[in-house]
């Protein structure tokens, strides 16, 4: 019996591979968004939900254009410190689809600092991620 010509194991294997695709595509895209026209704003955390079965979730709203988007992040380990209701976070989104955005968590947005109303062409810390 050979385990590699099992139907059963030649599913998983496909699986996975499409599931490894996936996350490729989208942080592709992601990158490539963001390299062809981004901007940077600051954004609020609104609202930290917790799920039973991974990361909490972030929610926050991003005005461009004069248009709001409803949009939310995974808080998992890659951030470099802890995100709660209320944080102020630098932001880097997509100048032709604001939905996909990458969240800078470092460095920390002061608190006097105040975001023009369509963001900055780059980074205004210094600290481009």
């Amino acid at each position: 019996m050979n385990v590699f010509k099992e139907k059963g194991f030649q599913g998983i294997v496909i699986i996975l591979i499409l599931i490894a695709g996936t996350i490729f595509y989208k942080k592709w895209r992601i990158n490539s968004e963001l390299n062809n026209g981004s901007r940077f704003t600051i954004i609020k955390v609104e609202k930290k939900q917790y799920f039973d079965n991974g990361d909490p979730m972030a929610h926050f709203y991003l005005k461009y254009e004069n248009k709001t988007y409803d949009l939310g992040f995974t808080i998992d380990n890659s951030f470099n410190r802890e995100v709660n209701e209320g944080d102020r976070l630098f932001i880097r989104f997509s100048t032709k689809d604001p939905t996909v955005f990458k969240i800078i968590d470092y460095p920390m947005v002061p608190k006097n600092t105040i975001a023009p109303e369509n963001g900055w062409n780059s980074m205004p810390m210094g600290d481009d991620r």
